[in-house]
């Protein structure tokens, strides 16, 4: 006897029971998109429906939970359920709430060339995901989707159409994505499908399977917490800085510098307009140029004068500070536009990073390579070729002294494995497959300098073994495998700078 695989139908099978009116109204909502698929429907639902009627008192007896229990196996026996024919296109339904994802997969049936469900699929959100922006919530419930129904998506000879109710899902295609959106976009890279926009109120599959009961309306769940995000901090520039001490010196002399003239040209025609458009209130504003409390503004900024120390100040202390890290130009100019603005600030900006004492003393100073390059071939994957390095004799710290760097050459994601400096050929094999090959798998070609663990009788005969080709840089030539030195230096520098003088914290 053949029988719906019960992990399929689970979303509909273990649908709680109703408790009122709405619940009733949202499992019927649910069940009226199959009712062409179920015989005598309006038979089984007579009694949940007549209990939605306005003036019906609400009592749940034995003739609706038989109503009920009777849909819901209606709906998980064919023929309301198909079984997925991998020669036929599938078609996925995803929508997002503020507190749950729900999904449908579903293909197009060859006896009555109808669309029928495959699987359901509904799950809530963390508290961490309930934070989410709209656009990301929806990307994630095509994330979930794509994940639990990989073994019959990824691969599939025909595109996967993909039916969403929001249109703003283009973001993925921008050049600056967050790490979440970036780690999306190569995990949909597996995929062969097609977004498709439709009206919410088509949308009634998945919305209601993400409006079950038992999901939870997620109204109070993140009562208690404050997501502060980037945009917070951008324009809010006077009431951000009036809190500490430092910052309010600093306002008090950009507000003298604009009292005392101290302006460019530019900057003080565009005041002259600005204050003769309206001169009898406190705070004006144009397109791009506003005044509050003395304040001169540029699109929401706080305009510097040209006062060098005063500039000095403002860089110094999103530059040199600890919270800072004394990050690089664009990084630097990024700060600091957050609340400032002033001609010329990006040059000015340059001209500082480039000049910081720490800076020089302790970062790597990087030049374009001598002759001709020969890179090495573009792997097939990621994590089929990977390159591997390490850091010695560092000072002691929990015991470690070393660290063990694994690169992958496509998608230059990083380990860091603290180890000894004595670690041998049997260690390191054994440190890479604790914390690298059981999440990544096996690569097909290993990139290293001429290490003893490397290149020592055990470690060749382990490559053979495995049928994994080893390549190895040329004597005293790190270039060779300069990928994973880029890494160290990285993890080097970082080191350096944040560690006091005696290196014991």
């Amino acid at each position: 006897m053949v029988l719906m695989d019960p992990v399929k139908v689970a979303e509909v099978a273990e649908w709680p029971t109703p408790k009122n009116k709405k619940e009733v109204q949202s499992f019927l909502g649910f069940t009226n998109f199959y009712r062409r698929f179920i015989r005598d429907f309006s038979h089984h639902a007579r009694a949940l429906l007549d209990l939605t009627a306005k003036d019906v008192a609400w009592t749940w007896g034995s003739a609706q939970q038989d109503a009920f229990d009777a849909l819901k196996r209606a709906i998980t026996f064919h023929p309301v359920l198909i079984f997925p024919d991998d020669d036929r296109p599938f078609r996925v339904e995803a929508n997002s709430s503020d507190f749950a994802t729900g999904t449908v997969l579903s293909q197009q049936s060859p006896e009555d060339e109808k669309w029928h469900p495959v699987v359901f699929y509904s799950k809530s959100l963390n508290t961490v995901e309930r934070n989410y922006e709209i656009y990301d919530k929806e990307m994630l419930a095509i994330i979930r989707a794509l994940e639990e129904w990989r073994h019959f998506l990824e691969g599939a000879p025909h595109k996967v159409d993909i039916y969403m109710d929001h249109k703003n899902l283009d973001f993925l295609t921008a050049k600056k994505l967050n790490w979440r959106q970036a780690r999306w976009s190569l995990y949909l890279a597996n995929f062969d499908f097609v977004l498709h926009h439709r009206l919410g109120r088509s949308m009634g599959k998945p919305d209601t399977l993400l409006r079950r009961p038992d999901h939870g309306d997620g109204s109070s769940n993140n009562a208690d917490i404050v997501l502060l995000k980037p945009e917070f901090f951008a324009v809010r520039a006077l009431q951000g800085l009036i809190a500490a001490s430092e910052e309010d010196k600093i306002l008090r002399d950009i507000w003298r510098g604009n009292h005392e003239g101290a302006q460019e040209d530019v900057v003080a025609k565009a005041a002259a307009a600005l204050k003769s458009t309206c001169s009898r209130v406190r705070s004006v504003r144009s397109a791009e140029w506003s005044e509050d409390q003395g304040i001169l503004m540029f699109q929401g900024r706080i305009y510097v004068p040209n006062i060098p120390e005063l500039r000095r100040r403002i860089v110094e202390q999103h530059h040199d500070s600890r919270v800072a890290g004394h990050p690089g130009r664009w990084k630097t100019l990024e700060l600091v536009s957050r609340s400032y603005w002033w001609p010329q600030m990006s040059r000015y900006i340059g001209s500082y990073t480039s000049t910081c004492d720490l800076c020089q003393r302790t970062k790597i100073r990087r030049q374009l390579p001598m002759g001709k390059l020969h890179p090495l071939p573009i792997p097939e994957g990621r994590w089929s070729v990977v390159s591997v390095d390490f850091i010695i004799e560092l000072p002691e710290a929990h015991g470690y002294d070393a660290v063990m760097v694994v690169v992958d050459s496509v998608g230059k994601c990083a380990h860091f494995i603290l180890m000894h400096t004595t670690c041998t050929a049997l260690g390191a094999v054994n440190l890479y497959c604790k914390y690298v090959w059981k999440l990544h798998g096996l690569s097909d070609a290993f990139i290293s300098d001429r290490g003893p663990q490397f290149v020592a009788e055990f470690t060749r005969e382990l490559y053979r073994l495995l049928g994994i080709k080893l390549s190895t840089s040329t004597a005293y030539h790190p270039q060779s495998d300069g990928q994973t030195e880029r890494v160290n230096q990285e993890l080097a520098q970082y080191l350096r700078v944040f560690c006091n003088e005696w290196q014991d914290n």
